[in-house]
């Protein structure tokens, strides 16, 4: 089954100007394939995606408390966002505030990306 990991040149050319660094999107990515994409799929493929992909970036304190640091250094969106999702201080550790962070940031660039990777996709598809 075709990946969208063939299209990684593309896909760092296409999303140099975005916050977080292609490996990101691309680790993400390639969780998806190429058959039978529509946009709602393309959503909620890339939704879960994310999520899963941030669930697992953060396994260790070191590696969330390294991403805070360069991120959100005052935890004040990490927090807000804690905030927003209800959880308590007694909840909340760097992984946590990462995770929310990184979900968030990601989630944000979503839309503006949806139109561009489908592009990418169609003339793959073309390509094939």
């Amino acid at each position: 089954m075709k990946t969208i990991t063939q299209l990684t040149q593309n896909l760092k050319i296409a999303f140099k100007d975005y916050e977080f660094e292609i490996s990101e999107w691309v680790d993400i990515l390639e969780r998806i394939s190429l058959n039978s994409l529509d946009n709602d799929t393309l959503d909620d493929c890339l939704y879960t995606a994310i999520s899963q992909y941030c669930e697992n970036k953060f396994i260790y304190y070191e590696d969330a408390d390294r991403f805070l640091c360069e991120h959100d250094a005052g935890f004040v969106d990490s927090f807000a966002l804690a905030t927003n999702c209800d959880y308590s201080c007694k909840d909340l550790n760097s992984t946590v505030l990462a995770y929310l962070y990184l979900k968030d940031k990601l989630t944000e660039q979503l839309p503006n990306l949806i139109t561009q990777i489908l592009e990418l996709i169609a003339a793959e598809l073309k390509g094939v």
